[in-house]
Order: structure tokens, then sequence, then C-alpha cells
């Protein structure tokens, strides 16, 4: 009894750093919009649409990068990778706040893509991973990443204001580098009387056959390409555009 209760903790301890790992691979990403609508067009003399393009190695490492990530995973450990991404991206983030140019603000930026092209393949994989039913699983850990996305701009002015664009990268890249430590060390205490020290075997093979013909698999994955390519379009463009509307029009309001 006692065990099974300590098994139950440790799958929503488990599932607590999955949702806040979403969070922050939503949130670390569009930090720099806030940043360079509210500070470097000041700081550095450039225009929003001069800083912008800077963001786009990083964006397209955030959706490339997925596919080798998802395949490390499977063939090595997806708990280990777990463990690059929080570390990764957090490192990455207060590497970015020592950017001094727009290059190697896009060098940090293309960093933190890099790793948090990590946790969609893997994160989301490890959710549903041993579930029978995941619809409300996805749901909750969906929600926070969604809250991620729309605190970004929240935090993001927040530390502007009280420290400096500079804090805005180092505060949420600190945080989850100790988020990262403290999932080591959850990891570890959970192997401990394991013979040998191994992970326990992933009983989550796929049985049976699917049942659709390859034609049909290949039109139902171009829908969903064509499907994802344009929302994630419009949102990524939204993303971007509402921090320097927002910027104009509280200017254009404490002018008048």
């Amino acid at each position: 009894m006692l065990e099974d209760n300590n098994t139950a903790l440790r799958a929503r301890l488990h599932f607590f750093f999955l949702n806040i790992g979403h969070f922050v691979d939503h949130l670390l990403p569009l930090v720099f919009a806030s940043v360079a609508a509210l500070a470097l067009t000041r700081e550095w003399g450039l225009s929003y649409a001069q800083l912008i393009p800077y963001a786009i190695p990083g964006v397209v490492a955030f959706g490339v990068g997925a596919l080798p990530a998802g395949w490390l995973a499977d063939r090595w450990s997806r708990e280990k990778m777990m463990v690059i991404f929080f570390l990764g991206i957090g490192v990455s983030a207060i590497a970015t706040a020592m950017a001094t140019t727009p290059v190697t603000i896009a060098l940090g930026l293309f960093a933190i893509g890099v790793f948090g092209s990590i946790y969609h393949p893997v994160g989301l994989a490890m959710v549903i991973q041993g579930r029978q039913r995941t619809g409300v699983p996805l749901a909750i850990n969906g929600i926070f990443g969604n809250l991620g996305v729309a605190c970004a701009a929240l935090f993001t002015s927040l530390l502007i204001e009280a420290q400096g664009w500079k804090a805005a990268f180092v505060w949420p890249g600190a945080l989850t580098l100790l988020l990262g430590f403290a999932y080591i060390v959850f990891l570890l205490t959970g192997r401990r009387g394991k013979a040998g020290g191994e992970a326990q075997k992933r009983q989550d093979t796929v049985k049976g056959q699917s049942g659709f013909t390859r034609s049909h698999l290949v039109r139902i994955f171009l829908v969903v390409f064509a499907s994802t390519a344009l929302g994630g379009l419009v949102f990524q463009s939204t993303t971007f555009a509402l921090p320097k509307i927002v910027d104009e029009r509280m200017a254009d309001m404490a002018v008048s």
C-alpha cells in the first residue's frame, strides 16, 4: 500500500515537472519579442522591424530540431533528453542576456530554439506514456504551455521595468536551471533500489495495425502539416507583432 502511494506521488511529481517544462518551453522563446519592442529599439538604435529577423534562426531551430530530438529520445533516453532540455534552455537564456550585438543575441536565441525543440517530441510522449486515457493529461499540459505564451510579455515587461532587459532572460533562465537540477534529483531518487541502476523498461510499444493504407496516411499527413504550418504562421506573427502594437498604442495614449 505504501509503495503504491509512493508510486502515485512520484507520477504526480513527474507530471508536474513536465507541465512546468511546457510552460518554460513557450515562455523563453517569446521573451525576445517584448525585449526588442520595449528596450532594444532604444538601447541599440534599431527599429523593431530590423531586430525581429534575428529571431528567425531560433524559431526555425525550435521546429526543425524536434526531429533529431525525438530520434535521440527513442534510441537513448527520454528522461535524459528532458534533463538536457531544462539545463540547456536555462543556460542559453542566461547566455542570451550577455549579448551586446544583434548577432550575438541571435546566437543566444538559436540556442534557446535548439534546446526548446526537445520538449514537444519528448515531453508530450512522456505525458501520455503508460496512460490508457490521455485526453485530460494532454489538456492540462496544454494549459501550462498556453500560460507560458500568455505570461511571456507580462513577466518580461515587469522584469524590464524593474531591472532591465537582461534580467528578462537571466531570471527565467536561472529558475529553469534550478528546475533542471531538481529534476535530476527526482530521477536519481527514483532509481535507488533498481539493480544496476538501470531505468525501467518502457512498455509503450504499439500493438496491432492502424488499418490505414499508405495513401490515407499521406493525405492525413498533408492535412495536418498544412493546418499546423498555417496555424503556426498566424500564431508566430501575432505573438511577435503584439508587443510592438501595444507599445505604440500605449505611447499614443500617453501623448494624448
